[in-house]
C-alpha cells in the first residue's frame, strides 16, 4: 500500500467514526453534538469543578478560536454553563449542565460500542502496535506544526 492510499484510508476512518458518533447520539436524542465536541466533554467530566477556558485548550491541544466555537454551541444546546470567574472578572469558567452530565452514561456507551466494532477480531498486541504506530504519526506531526 502506498502512503498516500493509506493517508486516504486514515481520513475515512476518522470519517466512519464521525458518522458512527453523530448517529448514535442522535438516536438517543442528543441534537447538538458532534464528536469534536467529545474532548470537551471529555475534559469537563475529570474536572470537580468549573474550570476556564486554557484548562480546556491545554487538555484537547485545539486552538482556543476552535475551543470557543465549539463551546458556543454545547452552551447554545444547553450542555454547558458559564460562570463568571472570581478570581479574574475578565474570564469565565465553564462547566457541564445536568443535561450535559446525563450524556455521560450514553457517550460511554457510544464509545464502548464503536471500540468493539474498531478494533472487531484484532489480536492485543496488533492494538497495542496500532496504537504505539498512530502515537509516534501524531507526535511526528505536532513536532512539524510548531
Amino acid at each position: 500500500m502506498d502512503e498516500i492510499n493509506l493517508l486516504g484510508k486514515i481520513s475515512n476512518i476518522r470519517e466512519l467514526v464521525y458518522i458512527h458518533i453523530e448517529r448514535d447520539l442522535r438516536r438517543e436524542g442528543f441534537d447538538g453534538i458532534l464528536p469534536p465536541h467529545g474532548s470537551i466533554i471529555v475534559c469537563l467530566y475529570q474536572s470537580e469543578s468549573p474550570v476556564p477556558i486554557h484548562v480546556i485548550t491545554e487538555y484537547t491541544g485545539k486552538a482556543k478560536s476552535t475551543i470557543t466555537s465549539n463551546l458556543r454551541t454545547l452552551e447554545k444546546f444547553g450542555y454547558i454553563q458559564r460562570v463568571q470567574n472570581l478570581d479574574d472578572n475578565r474570564s469565565s469558567l465553564i462547566s457541564l449542565t445536568e443535561k450535559g452530565l446525563s450524556l455521560k452514561p450514553v457517550l460511554r456507551r457510544i464509545i464502548d460500542e464503536l471500540m468493539e466494532d474498531f478494533y472487531g477480531q484484532m489480536e492485543p498486541a496488533d492494538k497495542e502496535d496500532l496504537i504505539r504506530g498512530i502515537t509516534t504519526i501524531e507526535n511526528n506531526l505536532k513536532g512539524v506544526s510548531k
